[in-house]
């Protein structure tokens, strides 16, 4: 769990942007996992003052971000909750489980920067995510999506996130990115990194799928603009909810992924076997649809 270049950028954005740091609360004791150069890069351009704050980062995982984040985002208190103190965490709180009512509204941001694929049970650490932010207040979360199987029990696919961080949960998903790296771990990836918006597969009305060929990671922000129950209506699949919900016969195309943009059937054709082409074709037009090179899915972003 530690924040990296990227993920520093991503809150130094949100913190341009208004959104409130004052209370933050960490889920797991974050390691900083970026060079003082860099902090003092990314200070300059997002003109903020370190006054001569230096923060040594540690191969050991024993420099924590706790004082990083109250000069660089201008926290008033950070506290850190996680499964047991052997990090030293200011709150011992298991995630599997629903978080004490003292906890909830209690924080002005939520802070995930790698905890959520090492927790069994996802929907009720989401929840407690979701319930201990203000009305107003933001979750981050940083997470892994393809490519990184092992690193924990989990890696998601964007579609979730849209249907848990929505208004029926009193939520507003302000920005979601993948992230595509050259390592397997971010903190060792500062360079050679790029960023995909993501469209809501509700609003493709398909399956917005992807086949990377390097690690692909999640940033995400979420606002609180309501305080209402959380998941009254259980999440569904956007393309499952589509099918539910219409009239006979006309649920079956919204499972079908387009090519992207001016990817024609003849340019696909000319590379095929004669003797296998409607096997190679249907390959062919899959991968296009499920690579980041599909702009009707996926739209490259630069944030720094």
């Amino acid at each position: 769990m530690g924040l990296s270049y990227h993920h520093v950028v991503f809150l130094a954005r949100a913190k341009q942007q208004y959104v409130c740091f004052d209370r933050i609360g960490t889920i797991g004791h974050q390691t900083l996992c970026l060079p003082q150069h860099q902090i003092e890069q990314l200070a300059r351009r997002y003109g903020i003052v370190l006054g001569g704050a230096t923060f040594p980062t540690s191969s050991n995982r024993q420099e924590y971000a706790d004082r990083f984040l109250r000069v660089f985002l201008g926290a008033r208190e950070v506290k850190s909750l996680d499964y047991s103190e052997f990090e030293g965490c200011d709150i011992v709180a298991d995630m599997n489980t629903p978080i004490s009512h003292e906890y909830h509204e209690q924080f002005d941001a939520v802070i995930d920067g790698g905890s959520l694929e090492h927790i069994f049970n996802v929907p009720i650490a989401l929840a407690n995510y979701m319930s201990m932010v203000k009305l107003g207040g933001s979750v981050f979360l940083f997470t892994k999506a393809n490519n990184q199987m092992g690193h924990g029990f989990y890696q998601f696919g964007p579609d979730l996130f849209f249907r848990v961080f929505a208004p029926a949960n009193g939520f507003a998903l302000q920005d979601l990115l993948l992230v595509e790296h050259p390592f397997h771990g971010e903190e060792f990836s500062p360079r050679g990194v790029t960023c995909y918006s993501v469209t809501d597969p509700a609003v493709a009305k398909a399956r917005v799928m992807l086949v990377s060929r390097r690690p692909v990671s999640v940033m995400l922000h979420a606002r609180r603009t309501e305080i209402r129950p959380l998941f009254e209506t259980q999440p569904l699949q956007s393309d499952y909810a589509a099918l539910y919900t219409a009239p006979a016969g006309e649920g079956d195309s919204h499972q079908v992924s387009a090519l992207p943009a001016g990817h024609s059937l003849k340019a696909a054709a000319k590379q095929l076997l004669p003797t296998s082409f409607i096997d190679r074709f249907h390959a062919r037009r899959h991968l296009a649809a499920t690579a980041f090179s599909n702009t009707r899915f996926y739209r490259r972003v630069r944030i720094w």
